[in-house]
């Protein structure tokens, strides 16, 4: 599903912890006004929580359409991936950090959420 430039990058997001995927939804601005890493993943993680209230119907809709053959992390990050591109919502927010956040908590999580 992932190309091969894709699959890199996001198996390189997928080894990292959620406190550095956090830090890594924001921009360069913030990333450099906060210089602990707990400071910047507070503050991913309030980005995050905003955002998903936006594109939680969107990403739900496609992982609950996606064949269930589809249940390694890698491909699983490439679906969410697939459902944001162009959503205005996460204009501005590195959709790969983004994906594998909502993946390592858990589609099957997140998507049975009202």
């Amino acid at each position: 599903m992932a190309n091969p430039v894709d699959r890199d990058h996001i198996v390189e997001h997928l080894a990292l912890d959620l406190d550095e995927l956090y830090a890594r939804l924001l921009g360069t601005q913030d990333s450099s006004e906060l210089h602990s890493l707990r400071g910047r993943s507070a503050r991913g993680k309030e980005l995050f929580e905003k955002r998903l209230k936006l594109v939680r119907k969107t990403v739900c809709e496609k992982f609950n359409a996606q064949p269930s053959t589809v249940r390694n992390n890698i491909d699983l990050v490439a679906l969410v991936v697939s459902a944001l591109t162009g959503v205005p919502a996460v204009e501005g927010t590195p959709v790969i950090p983004f994906a594998v956040v909502l993946v390592k908590i858990g589609l099957d999580k997140i998507c049975s959420k009202p």
